[in-house]
């Protein structure tokens, strides 16, 4: 089998159908694949239209109690049996009309640890767009892949990469469980542990907007837990980076913008003067904050803010 697909599913009745069928609507040229559907305790209909979709597709489900979507992720890992492993969220689709030859010629040839591909975005008011943070160097093989690291800040999100399953079986690679933002931990110790990397020119992952998803929410109570895991997966990295020299010049930048991202997020939901103390000081205690120098005009500015005003 060339590719398992792994979706984790909470409360997804409304757009699971639209995600399951993008993924069969792709073309992968005869190759076997599988899709696995983590059911995560949902308290919707998502469990009837999973078993509606099971009579039109050849579907594996799985049902947990809610534990959150690392949980989950790591749930639907577990059964994967495919040479790759893709992670679809599914409020997201694939981008169906893409020409994936290259991926799955890669796939079955060199199959490097982890392969990059283009994501897109469509906002609120059905308008799409690039998603990503950089460009990378498409076709050139970086290895080891902590090389490609170095001096970015790498794009964490898990959708934009497919995983060789022997590697992350081999490094006992899982996500973080029960914390928002585990592909800010995941995605940059893959990368530390990889033996090779490759980016592909391909638009194959479509993610949609979603109005009080993780990201969106205007919650308080949500915004101010999202930013404490925010610094636990600071923490457990920063201790990831210090195991050795490469790793800690590996991971600086990724770490500093880290920080930067989290800042930037405090300053723009407007947290009370409390809670903005209680970020600050976790900072500080941890050897992030006040922010290292670097050389890049915005950040260098950014830094200089963060001294004058926080």
């Amino acid at each position: 089998m060339l590719l398992s697909f792994v979706i984790p599913a909470y409360n997804a009745a409304d757009y699971i159908k639209s995600c399951i069928k993008s993924i069969f609507a792709l073309d992968l040229h005869g190759r076997d694949f599988e899709v696995i559907v983590v059911n995560d305790g949902s308290t919707d209909n998502t469990a009837e239209v999973l078993e509606d979709c099971m009579r039109e597709y050849a579907l594996k489900t799985i049902s947990q109690d809610n534990m959150g979507p690392s949980v989950a992720r790591n749930a639907g890992l577990s059964y994967a049996k495919g040479k790759y492993v893709a992670f679809v969220d599914a409020d997201d689709e694939l981008i169906s009309t893409s020409d994936i030859s290259s991926l799955i010629s890669l796939m079955e040839g060199d199959a490097p640890d982890i392969i990059g591909v283009n994501l897109r975005q469509r906002d609120f008011n059905g308008k799409e767009a690039p998603y990503r943070r950089y460009v990378p160097t498409y076709n050139k093989c970086y290895a080891p892949a902590y090389k490609f690291m170095t001096g970015r800040n790498i794009f964490p999100c898990i959708p934009a990469y497919m995983f060789r399953k022997e590697f992350l079986d081999r490094k006992g690679l899982e996500l973080f469980p029960k914390k928002f933002h585990e592909d800010e931990e995941f995605t940059p110790r893959a990368f530390a542990l990889a033996d090779s990397f490759v980016a592909l020119n391909i638009d194959w992952y479509l993610r949609i907007l979603r109005k009080e998803s993780i990201t969106t929410t205007t919650d308080p109570e949500k915004q101010k837990r999202n930013i404490r895991d925010m610094l636990r997966i600071l923490a457990r990295m920063t201790d990831f980076a210090m195991k050795s020299p490469h790793l800690r010049i590996a991971m600086s930048c990724k770490l500093d913008y880290m920080v930067v991202d989290l800042l930037l997020l405090l300053h723009k939901q407007g947290h009370d003067k409390e809670f903005q103390r209680e970020v600050l000081a976790e900072l500080r205690r941890m050897g992030c904050f006040p922010l290292r120098w670097r050389n890049d005009l915005k950040y260098m500015a950014f830094n200089l803010w963060t001294r004058i005003f926080l």
